[in-house]
């Protein structure tokens, strides 16, 4: 579901880049930065580890997009306490 987000994006221009990170079984996997469907959908498939998917997004290299969709997941959610 969130690959076919990030490709309805980039098509309909509101993205202009997706980072994403890849299903390749690494133990340390990195984000991608994606700016075509065959990229974006060769991520599709859930993937329930940490990976520094910021870290693809201050790498870049970007080259002149200004609009970037990321896919992660939290790191940790917290129950609400008081």
């Amino acid at each position: 579901m969130v690959s076919s987000l990030v490709d309805f994006a980039l098509r309909k221009g509101i993205i202009q880049a997706g980072i994403l990170t890849p299903r390749n079984g690494d133990l340390l996997p990195q984000g991608k930065i994606l700016t075509s469907r065959k990229g974006i959908l060769d991520c599709a498939g859930s993937s329930y580890v940490s990976g520094p998917t910021l870290e693809a997004l201050n790498r870049g290299p970007w080259k002149g997009q200004e609009r970037i969709g990321i896919v992660g997941v939290p790191v940790r959610c917290l129950p609400w306490r008081e």
